[in-house]
């Protein structure tokens, strides 16, 4: 059943910018574009290079090291507890791969196009398996390490430099046979080894002084998993943010409740239920279903509320990829310079996970890549949060926008202040897509590269399309300087899909 669209005339806005729209919001000539559902293509006039953006965007590249180290210091038990990551050693990551046939089917003439596949990403099939992850291992290890029950990490300012083994010795008991063996590696955030197990009084918690050696296998220990049973993560979700944290939640025996807003579909709440994951349906939208699991977390310590508008844990998580991306691209032979520029889109929801991603990407590949944040035509929250410089202050609701998409995972009205604000100079531009396009390159990707992923997911492909169409004719991104060259290389990451169940993807293919 199709949601009444809201009244069209838009909100007011607030005070300190009233004055930039005096005829109204929709009299600026690219919002009322957006407001017409327009499929469109924006180039970020605020874009500046690498060095000046990562300066201005106030976060600590250390946070992404941090995370980095903590993800190596749980692949044991990774690996232990999702059989999809053995092989692997416990490593959550997803191949890199060419797509020939789409790229021919689609008229994409020059350059390359290449797919990260995160729509098979192990845990939970979708990007967020890295920024959802890694806040619930953190939380989980903050718990253990107050508790007395694991030594305090061994941290340094930056993970690629500390080659002294002696420092943190591996536990043999706690390394997987298949440790290391990971089709790509790591890069530099994913270098180090530290914490697979830490030497007796490497660190002490609140609750005292761990009494011996442990290793991160331990999580599945019976002392572990009644400390995990009395703490609770909540999370306000529209589906695959949700799935990721419950998954690992459960996994690691925490008890986990998962606010959903109207657009998340039926099999992921059926899904996360079947875990055992408390959720709870909201009639309203995602924003509404993030403010009432942060109200129910607020006064409750024993509760960890992951605030997907503001995480810098997520932020960081997801900001991890960047090197191993990099490292995919060197393994692949696949030259990025100034010259040979890649260009990556990615879905944007609220902006979580594209805008660590982005991140990452940037501080490993620096000008030579250019990152398109791609939005339903419903939702385009982050393109007019970053066009009015009014971020989380203004909602596409203003424009009298439902966000009611077949994009599921991006249906968010108003985009991360925090996200905005850090990325604002280094997001080269916007790309919105109808509910249509997102349909058929669901349809496409299958017919060419056998392949199904999401609609969030295939907007990606969508946006190559017009970006490489862009370049063919010579034009920049609208308003700014940032030109693409006719053979960049163009990567989708594809963010979701590989835990659809049949009936599903049966529906989006036909």
């Amino acid at each position: 059943m199709t949601a009444q669209r809201p009244d069209p005339r838009p909100a007011s806005l607030p005070p300190a910018r009233e004055d930039a729209f005096p005829g109204g919001l929709l009299a600026d000539p690219l919002a009322a574009r957006l407001a017409r559902e327009e499929p469109l293509t924006w180039w970020n006039p605020a874009a500046t290079d690498v060095a000046q953006g990562l300066a201005a965007s106030g976060v600590d590249p250390a946070i992404v090291d941090d995370a980095a180290a903590r993800l190596e210091r749980f692949r044991p038990w990774i690996a232990r507890t999702f059989p999809d990551t053995a092989a692997a050693g416990g490593l959550i990551e997803s191949p890199l791969q060419a797509a020939p046939a789409w790229q021919e089917a689609a008229g994409v003439r020059s350059g390359r196009v290449l797919l990260k596949r995160d729509d098979i990403l192990p845990v939970s099939g979708s990007v967020k398996a890295r920024g959802g992850v890694h806040e619930v291992l953190q939380y989980a290890e903050s718990l253990a390490v107050a508790h007395g029950l694991l030594p305090a990490p061994v941290t340094h300012p930056d993970p690629a430099t500390h080659a002294d083994p002696d420092s943190t010795p591996a536990l043999p008991h706690d390394r997987p046979a298949a440790d290391g063996a990971a089709s790509s590696g790591p890069g530099r955030s994913g270098a180090t080894n530290v914490g697979s197990g830490q030497s007796e009084g490497a660190g002490t918690g609140a609750g005292g002084t761990a009494s011996r050696a442990v290793g991160y296998t331990a999580f599945s220990s019976a002392p572990f998993r009644a400390l995990m049973a009395g703490h609770r993560v909540v999370v306000g979700s529209t589906g695959n943010l949700g799935l990721s944290i419950g998954i690992i939640s459960a996994a690691l025996g925490l008890q986990a409740t998962v606010h959903m807003s109207t657009h998340a579909q039926q099999w992921k709440k059926d899904l996360l239920r079947s875990r055992g994951v408390e959720v709870v349906e909201h009639s309203t939208d995602y924003t509404r279903a993030v403010a009432a699991g942060r109200a129910a977390a607020e006064h409750d310590d024993a509760v960890h509320f992951v605030d997907d508008e503001h995480s810098l844990s997520l932020f960081a998580g997801y900001a991890v990829a960047g090197a191993r991306v990099a490292a995919q691209l060197r393994e692949q032979g696949i030259t990025v310079d100034r010259d040979h520029p890649l260009v990556v889109h990615l879905p944007c929801g609220i902006g979580g996970a594209p805008g660590g991603v982005a991140y990452g990407l940037v501080r490993e590949l620096g000008d030579a890549v250019r990152c398109a944040f791609v939005e339903p035509t419903q939702a385009p929250c982050m393109l007019l949060g970053l066009h009015t410089g009014l971020h989380d202050g203004i909602s596409v609701a203003q424009l009298g926008l439902s966000t009611r998409t077949v994009a599921d995972g991006l249906a968010v009205g108003r985009p991360s202040g925090f996200v905005g604000r850090a990325m604002q100079g280094l997001i080269a531009g916007c790309v919105t897509a109808s509910d249509e396009q997102m349909t058929d390159q669901v349809k496409a990707l299958y017919a060419t590269e056998g392949m199904v992923v999401e609609p969030s997911a295939a907007a990606a492909l969508e946006s190559i399309l017009r970006v490489a169409g862009d370049a063919a004719r010579g034009d920049s991104f609208e308003g700014a300087g940032v030109r693409v060259p006719e053979g960049a290389t163009h990567l989708a990451w594809l963010t979701g899909g590989g835990m659809l169940p049949a009936d599903v993807r049966a529906r989006y293919l036909h």
